[in-house]
């Protein structure tokens, strides 16, 4: 990315394979991403959520802006886009582009698409290839309010679309399961839960197709399941491609064996299977039981420890925005315990694998909380997984960070608030209630008292003086 006021010049920089920016403090980032699909309401429905390069301007002229290579591996056939994110000050982009060096060279120009608050989204659409090719290339524009060309460069090196025809499938594997997007082992699987199954395949682009199939034992013939390309992984070096699909939760029945395996079909049509060597892969759904919740109490991230306070005799309990001078990474925060035998009172090997058995609980805080000065209609709000002590599982609720902006101002107004803790581990089709009582109904709401210009640690007695 530089600036250029002789034209004649920058054809002589753009003939090299890489061309030397002028600025040498103008920087693009970049990252294997997709083409959001709320980036611009115009934005062709064939790039929305497509796998592209992502690059991001950082420095210079196209500070905070995007350009975004579509797809991020082309095959013969395929249409190449340039979807582009500029500042509202510069001209239409254009591409200047070759595909032979630089022998030749020829300019697309860019057509607006749409315009957003900070941007004017452009697409520039390079054509198709019917063969493999290289395609090199870098963008420049005018901007007014600096009276010159500016040119995005890649920091130098040119962006470059590789078509190339889609290597030979090598094989699939690393399939594993995970709930909420988290992995976890078969043997924890649970019953009346939709469950993810996730693969890859190698090289990345290889595969065509991919598919699950899964039977329960005794249920009739197998069911075959379309995987989807997992567009946010891009693998080791960009070397995998990952593949996911969802086992239903009506498939999950509790203590019933279920068998599953994977195809995946190459673009050539060669046939790679992943079927744990034709054994398939097996497990047994477990429907699982909320027995006991409460040990409500504090837990502190910065060295993970969990201990009481924070609630009264009666479960209830104040917040405001006060802090007393400590720093976020040292608050406390609101917490619960549960217990979950089979779940919670097991040994897990890592963090991974911990926070994948805590996705099986859906704890929520369930509450009439509301910004609209006047108790709402009762809702569940998410809480956060902290960790387990014991044969329990700790999660925590109403954060800091939930009611205060900054300088003693919350977003809820004053008030006592009511709310209970709940927990299904069926995909909340069943909950265990805990306010003043355990469950499974929970007892009597408890009490959130909200006092912005209070203290934040349950200490109503400390309070700045009103405005």
């Amino acid at each position: 990315m530089f600036k250029m006021t002789n034209v004649a010049m920058v054809s002589a920089l753009l003939v090299s394979c890489a061309v030397e920016p002028v600025d040498p403090v103008s920087t693009q980032t970049h990252e294997v991403s997709v083409v959001p699909m709320d980036l611009c309401p115009m934005l062709p429905a064939a790039l929305q959520g497509q796998s592209a390069h992502r690059y991001e301007g950082r420095t210079g002229a196209f500070y905070q802006t995007a350009a975004y290579l579509a797809p991020a591996y082309p095959r013969p056939g395929d249409a190449l886009s340039v979807v582009l994110a500029l500042r509202k000050e510069g001209s239409a982009p254009t591409v200047r582009m070759t595909t032979d060096g630089w022998a030749t060279q020829s300019d697309v120009k860019g057509a607006r698409l749409c315009s957003t608050e900070n941007h004017e989204v452009y697409i520039v659409e390079l054509g198709r290839f019917d063969h493999e090719a290289t395609v090199e290339f870098a963008v420049y524009a005018t901007v007014p309010s600096s009276s010159g060309t500016y040119w995005m460069t890649n920091n130098g090196e040119n962006f470059r679309f590789e078509v190339r025809a889609a290597p030979a499938l090598g094989w699939v594997g690393d399939t594993h399961l995970r709930v909420a997007g988290n992995y976890i082992p078969a043997d924890l699987a649970p019953a009346e839960q939709p469950l993810g199954v996730y693969t890859q395949t190698h090289p990345m682009g290889a595969a065509k197709s991919v598919a699950l199939f899964v039977q329960a034992v005794g249920q009739g013939a197998p069911q075959r399941v379309v995987m989807s390309a997992d567009v946010d992984f891009a693998g080791p070096h960009h070397s995998n491609s990952q593949w996911k699909a969802t086992i239903p939760a009506e498939l999950l029945k509790n203590g019933v064996p279920l068998h599953y395996w994977i195809r995946a079909e190459g673009e050539g049509g060669a046939m790679r299977w992943d079927s744990r060597d034709g054994k398939n892969y097996s497990l047994t759904p477990t429907r699982y039981h909320v027995t006991w919740a409460g040990g409500f109490g504090s837990y502190l991230p910065s060295n993970e420890s969990y201990r009481s306070g924070f609630f009264n005799a009666d479960l209830s309990t104040s917040t405001g925005c006060v802090s007393h001078g400590v720093s976020l990474s040292s608050y406390s925060e609101r917490a619960v315990r549960v217990y979950v035998p089979g779940i919670t009172d097991r040994s897990y090997v890592d963090k991974t694998s911990l926070a994948g058995a805590a996705a099986i609980i859906r704890t929520e805080v369930y509450s009439n909380l509301s910004e609209e000065g006047e108790p709402s209609q009762w809702a569940g709000m998410p809480v956060e997984f902290a960790t387990q002590v014991g044969n329990d599982f700790v999660y925590t609720f109403f954060p800091f960070t939930q009611f205060c902006d900054g300088g003693g101002f919350s977003p809820y107004p004053d008030g006592d608030y009511k709310f209970k803790l709940r927990f299904s581990t069926d995909a909340g089709r069943n909950w265990y209630w805990r306010g003043s009582l355990e469950g499974p109904l929970g007892g009597d709401d408890l009490t959130l008292t909200l006092n912005a210009r209070c203290s934040y640690f349950n200490r109503l007695d400390r309070c700045l003086p009103p405005r």
